[in-house]
Parts: structure tokens; C-alpha cells; sequence
């Protein structure tokens, strides 16, 4: 599968930054979007995350196209780890819980991606950013999101924000991408 991410805006990866549960709320308000009409693309499979627009765009290898709003979430992780390096990206999760359980989202879906570095084996990377995923599922549901309304899944290193060509890049690489499903 290919995957394409457009460049994003670079953040000081020291410290992971506040939730901004306003912009959060109004990138899920869009609806994700299938459009099955696309006979005239030459169709390959694949992601493209559209940073400007904060989209996902996926690709099936019937053409099929479907644009689902996202958010990078603000949670950094330990090096080669699943667990948060600090206590904004814990109470990141806490936000991240609540704006899931209101009213505006109560029966919207959404799937965790977790993402690493490059650093390690792609097979590590793929477990590790499948864990990472699942931790942030674990910590939501723990908050009182329906688990039924959450999936996981891993992109290992396939996706990254940043080129991983220093240690700062590769921390900012070390994140979890929530996506409205429906």
C-alpha cells in the first residue's frame, strides 16, 4: 500500500503541545466522504494524508476514493516505547476523550494510527506503532469512549510526518493520527 503524507507545519517535539479541542471539533465535523465514480483515474492503492486540509485520502485498487477528516494528535512517546514522555500528552488524552464523547461525535467511528521513526527493523516498527495505537485506544476507552466506536492500527514507519533526518524529526515521527471513519 502507498502511503503519501504532504508536509506539515514542524512543532518543538520537546514537549508535546495542548490539544486544541476547537480545531479537533471542527476537522471531525466533516463528514468523511466515498466517491465510487472515478473511472477516468488510473486508480493505485494507497494513503495520501492532505496536511493543508487535514484529510486521509485512501485509495482501493477499485478505484474507490474516501476522504476521512483527521487529527494528529498531540501525545509523544518515549523512544522505541508505547508510553507518553509527558504530562501534556497524557492530559492530551483526556481532551482528546472528552471532544470523542460529546454530543456532536456520540455515534461517530474513528480509527487510532500509530506511527513510528525510522529507527529499528520495519517488522519492529510495524509492532511498535501497532502498540502505540493501541495504547491511546486502551487510554480512551479507559475514559469512557464506547470501544465499539474504536479501531487500532499500525503504520509502522510507511508514513512519516517529517523526513527522519535528525532526532527531532524522528520524535515528531513518533505519533498517533486520530481518523473520522463515519
Amino acid at each position: 500500500m502507498l502511503c503519501t503524507v504532504l508536509p506539515v507545519p514542524a512543532a518543538d517535539p520537546a514537549t508535546a503541545a495542548a490539544l486544541d479541542t476547537k480545531a479537533a471539533a471542527a476537522s471531525f465535523a466533516r463528514q468523511p466522504t466515498v466517491s465510487m465514480d472515478r473511472s477516468y483515474l488510473k486508480p493505485t492503492a494507497g494513503r495520501v494524508y492532505d496536511a493543508d486540509r487535514q484529510f486521509v485520502v485512501e485509495t482501493k485498487e477499485d478505484g474507490t476514493i474516501t476522504e476521512m477528516p483527521y487529527v494528529v494528535i498531540p501525545i509523544l512517546f518515549v523512544k522505541d516505547s508505547d508510553q507518553f514522555l509527558d504530562e501534556q500528552s497524557r492530559s492530551n488524552v483526556g481532551k482528546l476523550a472528552a471532544l470523542l464523547k460529546s454530543s456532536a461525535f456520540a455515534t461517530a467511528k474513528f480509527e487510532v494510527e500509530g506511527h513510528t521513526c525510522s529507527d529499528g527493523s520495519e517488522e519492529h516498527n510495524d509492532k511498535l506503532s501497532g502498540l502505540r495505537a493501541a495504547k491511546l485506544l486502551g487510554a480512551l476507552k479507559a475514559a469512557g469512549v464506547e470501544e465499539s466506536r474504536l479501531s487500532a492500527k499500525g503504520f509502522g514507519e510507511r508514513a512519516p510526518a517529517v523526513p527522519n533526518d535528525s532526532e527531532t524529526n524522528k520524535q515528531e515521527n513518533r505519533r498517533v493520527v486520530v481518523v473520522r471513519r463515519s
